[in-house]
């Protein structure tokens, strides 16, 4: 964001900032601060690091909005700026156009709301507590990614997103690489067991595994 003199704070966020403790709060705000001038923060505090998330991603999509309205910018200043106008303006309209109607339906009102709730979703102190207990030393900004994916793509919206992501946390989240490995070993674990059904390995024919 070195180009960048400012940047933006939503009031929705206000929600986010009136849980935290006080003490929290206020290392939320520098921390943010410390982002936007590139200082790159690293924080031991999961709560911190859980709070910031949800803002890094907002502040990451208005970089993108504002780097693609500086780049239609430069192409415009390429050829000259803005075209001059070569039609006179009419004296009268006849008649008035009929304005374009636009339909929006109730589902993508609905779908859109789910969304903003997925995008928007920090974990509450329960949630943070059930991170503690399965994963204390998780990937947490990962672990939220991966959940709100799962959230976005689900057939069926969660009720309640908090008690949706417990329950993602019971079921074995496990991250990528650590998938990976435990793939790999299982399937080492299948090509053993049917290698010794082949040649007759005794206690695996009296039923004993």
């Amino acid at each position: 964001m070195e180009s960048k003199k400012s940047f933006i704070l939503y009031l929705d966020q206000q929600d986010l900032f009136n849980k935290l403790p006080d003490e929290v709060a206020g290392k939320l705000i520098k921390h943010i601060y410390s982002y936007v001038n590139l200082e790159h923060p690293e924080t031991d505090d999961l709560l911190l690091d859980i709070a910031f998330s949800s803002i890094k991603q907002a502040l990451k999509r208005d970089l993108k909005k504002y780097d693609a309205y500086i780049g239609k910018q430069k192409v415009n200043g390429a050829k000259g700026g803005r075209p001059k106008t070569t039609q006179k303006t009419q004296a009268f309209i006849s008649k008035p156009k009929k304005a374009d109607s636009v339909s929006v339906s109730v589902n993508d009102s609905v779908s859109d709301s789910v969304s903003k709730k997925i995008e928007q979703f920090v974990p509450n102190t329960a949630s943070i507590d059930a991170i503690n207990s399965s994963y204390p030393n998780c990937d947490v900004e990962t672990l939220i990614t991966d959940f709100k994916d799962q959230a976005t793509n689900r057939a069926k919206p969660f009720k309640d997103l908090q008690s949706g992501f417990r329950n993602y946390l019971r079921k074995g989240w496990i991250s990528p690489h650590t998938k990976t490995v435990q793939q790999s070993h299982s399937q080492r674990l299948k090509q053993l067991v049917n290698s010794e059904r082949t040649t007759g390995n005794p206690l695996l024919m009296m039923g004993v595994k």
